[in-house]
């Protein structure tokens, strides 16, 4: 009985890391998707409940083939969702509710995070992408260059300014240089559309 117990026991070792693998590494073979969502105070209400409507719509829009991580920022930020598989839908989805709305606002520090969770296990998704929305405006001291960096590193960089107080010159510069797109935005219920539409031209030829 003894001997019969430990064999068992070897036996669920040696399969354990096969599985701990496999949960943690994402099958990213076409699309590592980052989103980047502004959760100061002045998104509070609406445009945040929209903003966290779009990344749920995103991750619908996504395949098994595709990994997202996502990123909430007000003066530092916060990750809400590691890089990992798509699959992780239910998951990543209720992560997603539970951002709420305080704080400034800093996007360097923001697209700093998105920029370091393209990894290792990232390295066979045929294409990286950043979204980046904001409703404020920030210091722009280092946007460039990291932006620069970014593109160095194939991964390209799309932004959307939400309202009428963002800093517009430097959110079309940063997707300029990110060889991505610029949204204003208006309404925020158009956030959805943008965000799977982005999706779809990210992975365009």
């Amino acid at each position: 009985m003894g001997r019969f117990l430990a064999a068992a026991v070897f036996a669920l070792a040696m399969l354990a890391p096969a599985v701990a693998r496999a949960d943690f590494l994402p099958a990213c073979n076409r699309l590592a998707l980052t989103l980047v969502i502004d959760r100061s105070g002045s998104m509070t209400g609406k445009k945040l409940e929209e903003a966290k409507a779009a990344a749920t719509a995103a991750v619908d829009h996504l395949t098994g083939n595709d990994c997202v991580a996502v990123i909430a920022f007000d003066s530092a930020p916060q990750t809400v969702v590691p890089m990992q598989s798509a699959t992780n839908a239910t998951a990543i989805k209720n992560a997603i509710t539970h951002i709420t709305a305080g704080g400034g606002t800093e996007i360097l520090s923001a697209l700093q995070a998105a920029h370091g969770t393209f990894t290792a296990q990232t390295a066979g998704a045929r294409k990286k992408h950043v979204v980046l929305l904001t409703d404020g405006q920030s210091p722009v001291a280092g946007l460039q260059t990291l932006a620069q960096t970014m593109i160095a590193a194939h991964e390209t960089l799309t932004t959307a300014g939400l309202g009428s107080d963002v800093d517009e010159q430097t959110l079309r510069a940063l997707a300029s240089t990110g060889t991505g797109r610029y949204y204003h935005v208006v309404d925020p219920t158009a956030l959805a559309r943008i965000f799977t539409h982005e999706i779809d031209l990210a992975l365009a030829p």
